[in-house]
């Protein structure tokens, strides 16, 4: 299990490449978000990467966040994101969560918006590069969107995408760039709200095509944890 120090130690060189990445591209560090991808790491990591300065943690798992908020509901400065698969009968378990990445469904938009007591603040999850992936087809972008619009208590943030694994760095850049463009065009058609500005992408691999490209959310887990852990250690 990683310590402080070995997290400190990783963040603060990931710091110092988000600090590069920004100046290469004329942005300031202040515009691009750090959410630390904490799937599978058990509640004391999470306390450990709380203590060495991160405080926005991504979770993909709804069985595994649960647990987690139980077990870390007194460390007060978390900020709880959720960003994997979504199913919309597990929606009413993310109420205390700031951020949901990967909304692609308007049914879980329905549950997400039944059960918050205030707006639900979401990205809408693209499907850039790969048809059996999660996320909305970018030709079906638009409408999604505007239904979305009339449902109560969602507020659209912006984006998200995650591209192939095999995408080479042109491809990523590409990618990155086109989820940028898409935002900008629904922004200039729809009514959308100032908050509608956010772009989730980039990972540990890619987190600096990503900034070039504009991402104000870079998610990263590997390069500040390490491996994953296999055993799921909230079912031990």
């Amino acid at each position: 299990m990683e310590s402080e120090k070995v997290i400190k130690d990783r963040l603060y060189a990931v710091e110092e490449r988000i600090t590069l990445a920004c100046q290469k591209c004329g942005r300031q560090r202040c515009e691009v978000n750090l959410l630390a991808v904490t799937k599978t790491m058990p509640p004391a990591v999470c306390r450990a990467a709380l203590s060495a300065g991160l405080s926005a943690f991504g979770e993909s798992y709804v069985q595994e966040l649960r647990p987690k908020m139980a077990a870390l509901a007194d460390e007060k400065a978390i900020s709880w994101h959720f960003i994997g698969n979504l199913q919309s009968n597990k929606a009413k378990y993310l109420e205390n969560c700031a951020l949901i990445h990967s909304l692609d469904s308007l049914e879980t938009a329905k549950e997400l918006g039944r059960h918050a007591k205030e707006a639900k603040k979401v990205l809408v999850e693209v499907n850039c590069g790969e048809v059996q992936k999660g996320g909305v087809p970018p030709k079906e972008l638009h409408d999604f969107i505007s239904k979305l619009l009339d449902y109560p208590n969602i507020e659209v943030c912006g984006l998200m995408t995650v591209p192939p694994l095999a995408a080479t760095e042109s491809e990523l850049s590409g990618y990155f760039s086109a989820l940028a463009k898409m935002r900008d065009e629904l922004a200039a058609k729809l009514p959308l709200k100032a908050s509608f500005k956010e772009l989730s992408m980039g990972m540990s691999a890619d987190f600096e095509l990503a900034i070039a490209a504009g991402a104000t959310w870079i998610r990263l887990g590997s390069i500040l944890f390490g491996q994953r852990n296999a055993a799921r250690w909230w079912q031990q």
